[in-house]
């Protein structure tokens, strides 16, 4: 079992559990998202691996670009669709 705390890997659905099991038609499993904080605003999205175009998601209503403009503490989280429909969701915490 792993556990979930600030990256998941997704293929296709989103499942949220202490064990993940996905099957790796399009490898998705080598799709990750991590976000970086530049400590004043500013939430920017790294990806490793994946097909472009990439498609933005990020919740609170930040947009749907790679940066998005936090205006201060909470958990903000994305989620990151490429080509192949493959997804990662990343999360990080301004305390």
């Amino acid at each position: 079992k792993k556990n979930i705390v600030q990256l998941i890997s997704l293929c296709l659905i989103f499942v949220l559990s202490s064990s993940q099991s996905c099957e790796d038609k399009n490898g998705c499993h080598s799709f990750k998202a991590e976000i970086s904080y530049d400590g004043i605003e500013q939430l920017t999205v790294q990806l490793t691996n994946g097909t472009a175009p990439f498609a933005y998601s990020w919740d609170q209503g930040l947009g749907s670009g790679s940066i998005a403009i936090v205006s201060g503490k909470g958990t903000y989280a994305v989620t990151v669709t490429d080509f192949n429909q493959c997804k990662a969701i990343a999360r990080f915490t301004i305390q």
